[in-house]
């Protein structure tokens, strides 16, 4: 029986040693991921980042024949680009370069002020307004908006031009005002789409030209440039 018994313990080491070389040898040949040299392969795993944008986020990674594709999900999001709601008691200067325009309380939109331009002699003056540098570098789409009113009892001679600045000169975009009885003392909503083959730059501007004289005037609020850009949710 003793000998039986050893014969049989030494079969049993025997066929466990085998094994463990057939794994090991397994182990050797059979890499962990394929690459471009070991031949076609496969390897997929879903994972979340927590040093990313999101640490939630999750990403798929595919590996096959070497060649790594990536899917990350992405987004358009609005983001406010620029504004002002002209609530400040002069115009704010870090925003906006001014010459001729003031802060007003006796029309507004919304909030308690607003701003104006206008002239009580009866030449003619023209008053700028330009904004401080908008990025809209990284953008998809922007857009421009505002709101407006006039007041004139004069001939025709006034008017409210739009300027866009392409980063050297500046653009004629629109006359917004339109010198027609409903707009006088009315707010009108202004919104237009800013053309980025042209406008997609860190240095992006935008000018209000007015032309006033007396009983003339043009008032703007709430003004808006939002922009979309594409992020990693």
């Amino acid at each position: 029986m003793k000998n039986k018994s050893a014969d049989n313990l030494k079969k049993f080491i025997s066929v466990a040693v085998g094994a463990l070389l057939v794994l090991a040898s397994l182990a050797v040949a059979i890499p962990a991921f394929a690459s471009p040299d070991q031949g076609d392969g496969y390897w997929s795993d879903t994972f979340t980042d927590s040093t990313g944008i999101n640490a939630s986020a999750s990403t798929n990674i595919s590996v096959s024949g070497g060649d790594v594709t990536l899917a990350v999900d992405t987004q358009d999001t609005p983001v406010v680009a620029f504004n002002d709601s002209f609530e400040t008691t002069s115009i704010n200067t870090s925003k906006w370069t001014n010459s001729g325009w003031t802060s007003v309380t006796d029309y507004k939109h919304d909030g308690s002020r607003s701003v104006k331009a206008t002239r009580w002699q009866t030449s003619w003056r023209t008053y700028n307004l330009t904004s401080a540098d908008i990025n809209l570098s990284a953008a998809t789409s922007a857009t421009l908006d505002f709101y407006f009113m006039e007041y004139w009892s004069l001939s025709n001679s006034g008017y409210l031009n739009v300027y866009y600045y392409d980063g050297s000169n500046w653009n004629f975009i629109t006359r917004v005002d339109t010198a027609v009885s409903s707009y006088q003392n009315n707010w009108e909503h202004f919104t237009a789409s800013i053309s980025l083959p042209t406008y997609r730059i860190s240095n992006f501007r935008i000018r209000f030209e007015a032309r006033v004289a007396y009983s003339t005037a043009y008032w703007i609020d709430q003004l808006t440039v939002t922009k979309t850009v594409t992020i990693q949710p």
